[in-house]
């Protein structure tokens, strides 16, 4: 096996590689293996300063080289199947969709393949391979939620595939099971692997990638792995934008590394795949993507929370950016109050630091999409905030599992060469690797939020109030609909069974409030069926005012919670509605 990523940790067994072993300019050194289960290996120690953090394992693939789970437990491939378990049960309750999924799921359901190139409404954009996969699965299994969900599924537990498979090649046991644990029990990881978004997506492709640069970097004269990234990466622009926003900076790394070991000409075989990967972009561009980056709605909706103020200056900028830290610490990675969060980073600064000593090349293949996403943030192309930064959990991942491998790596090494060392020396590796070792802390409170979304009640249930209060309707009555309720009658009720149906949203007492709106509405109705469902209006206050208004015109006969926070009022109308001027309203 080639060598590790950081050359941090010795791994795996196998017969010494010459060019590698040239490469690093090794000095062998007699060491016995680590354990009885790992056959011996030839191992190597450089004589720097570099060495006293691990001994460096120089070896070929082999079958028998790596994790095999005939010979040793495997945690990292427990983790990966009860992580896949968690995400395949959350998928299987089938849970209705929510807004934003109601918003992909009509344009789905209303344009052609040919015509999801093209602009789309509702404000929502997504990689055309991935609409076109979902519009496909449409025709075939259905609008069900389970039918629609599946891609998402499927690329959830490719994830943790991935990530194990990494962790078992380049990162130990410990580390490996680290990165694999970081995606496992990771909020978003979970939540976008049962939701009708390509997120699940962005993330696989983008860990599919790193692991493939790192194969180049490994042989980088290999023309089967230079056309297996350069593929990869042409076909995975189609499905994530997080493929399409790491790739840059990944054949920056491939091709100083060629120009430096083996001079110019070692990036031609980079040359003819790479303009097939420019040529699947500009496809995808005319096709698609020119319309989700000119799209307004999108970029007024990000501006606020993905990029720092236009006229910030230096100061105000590091300000910006050292608080976008702390929010990416709660969202996506999932990590609960300001502690963890520091220690999350720091851990990953570590890693990161770590790799670019022990092999540039492989330092920078995670250097540099971090280096890219603050540069898109900065620039106000790519907002570097919540979901939408989900590209670079990956690569923050990996920095972590490294500095946990690493530190497990120390503590190994301490404990062998205790009666050959000081013992301050001891003592310092001893501590630095528990350190390392003690950043398994921050997967706690991503378990604890996940913990609390697989036992927790749905938020919303638009599904099952549509269908109720379509159960529920008689002749003359009036649906209203708090306003982004109306995508879930569309999506829930193609048919028009709630019609009338109307929208409203409260305002503030003012100009455009009329105390008298909400009864010349319903003049001429027997009952209202009013549904408060999604919580994602102008104003809050929307479901109690809407609450307080329709007691003031009749009698609430029923109230009929949807999740935690859907609500569906049943309204006798007495049809002597209040005179009072309400201090704010309802506009219908």
């Amino acid at each position: 096996m080639a060598p590790s990523w950081w050359q941090a940790w010795p791994i795996r067994p196998g017969p010494p590689s010459r060019a590698v072993a040239d490469s690093l300019q090794p000095v062998p050194e007699a060491i016995p293996s680590y354990s009885s289960v790992i056959a011996p290996a030839q191992r190597v120690s450089v004589p720097t300063a570099r060495s006293d953090v691990a001994s460096v394992q120089i070896g070929e693939p082999t079958p028998s080289a790596g994790v095999s789970v005939r010979r040793r437990f495997d945690l990292a491939l427990l983790l990966v199947v009860l992580g896949a378990a968690v995400r395949i049960w959350q998928w299987a309750l089938g849970h209705s969709f929510w807004l934003d999924e109601q918003l992909i799921a009509l344009n789905l359901r209303k344009y052609s393949l040919a015509q999801l190139a093209g602009e789309q409404d509702n404000g929502t954009g997504a990689p055309l391979g991935w609409a076109w996969l979902e519009r496909l699965i449409l025709q075939t299994l259905g609008e069900g939620e389970r039918a629609l969900r599946l891609p998402s599924l499927v690329f959830g537990v490719a994830i943790l595939v991935v990530a194990w498979w990494i962790g078992r090649r380049w990162l130990g046991q410990l580390g490996g099971a680290a990165l694999v644990t970081m995606f496992a029990v990771n909020p978003s990881m979970v939540i976008y692997s049962e939701q009708l978004k390509h997120y699940s997506a962005d993330v696989l492709w983008v860990l599919l990638l790193l692991a493939l640069a790192g194969l180049v970097v490994e042989e980088p004269r290999s023309k089967r792995r230079i056309l297996g990234f350069w593929a990869v990466a042409a076909i995975g622009l189609w499905f994530s934008m997080g493929a399409l926003l790491i790739v840059p900076g990944l054949a920056l790394v491939l091709g100083f590394q060629a120009v430096i070991r083996h001079g110019w000409r070692a990036t031609l075989p980079h040359l003819p795949a790479g303009l097939g990967y420019v040529a699947s972009f500009l496809l995808h561009y005319q096709l698609s993507l020119r319309h989700t980056v000119g799209n307004s709605y999108l970029t007024s909706v990000w501006s606020s929370v993905g990029y720092p103020p236009d006229s910030a200056g230096l100061r105000l900028t590091f300000t910006w950016f050292w608080g976008q830290l702390r929010a990416l610490g709660e969202n996506p990675l999932g990590l609960a109050g300001p502690g963890m969060s520091k220690l999350f980073w720091l851990l990953a600064l570590g890693g990161l630091l770590m790799a670019l000593w022990h092999r540039l090349e492989f330092g920078l293949l995670l250097a540099l999409p971090l280096v890219s996403a603050v540069l898109l943030s900065l620039l106000h192309l790519v907002p570097l905030a919540v979901r939408l930064a989900l590209w670079v959990v990956p690569v923050l991942f990996i920095a972590v599992a490294s500095c946990i491998a690493a530190g497990a790596a120390l503590i190994g090494r301490a404990w062998r060469e205790r009666h050959r060392e000081q013992r301050w020396q001891s003592s310092a590796k001893l501590g630095l690797g528990t350190l390392a070792i003690a950043g398994l802390l921050v997967t706690i409170p991503m378990a604890g939020q996940t913990s609390a979304i697989v036992r927790g009640e749905q938020d919303m249930d638009d599904r099952g109030a549509i269908h109720w209060m379509i159960e529920q309707r008689r002749p003359g009555d009036l649906v209203l609909l708090v306003s982004a309720a109306g995508r879930a009658a569309a999506w829930f009720d193609p048919e028009g069974r709630l019609n009338p149906a109307r929208g409203v949203v409260s305002v503030p007492a003012g100009p455009e409030c009329d105390p008298q709106g909400l009864a010349k509405a319903t003049a001429g109705y027997r009952r209202v069926l009013a549904y408060a469902g999604v919580r994602y209006m102008p104003y809050n206050e929307t479901y109690q005012v809407l609450r307080d208004r329709l007691a003031e015109l009749g009698e609430i006969k029923q109230t009929q919670r949807f999740g935690k926070l859907g609500l569906v009022y049943v309204v006798e109308l007495t049809g002597q509605p209040s005179t009072r001027v309400a201090s704010d309203c309802i506009i219908v």
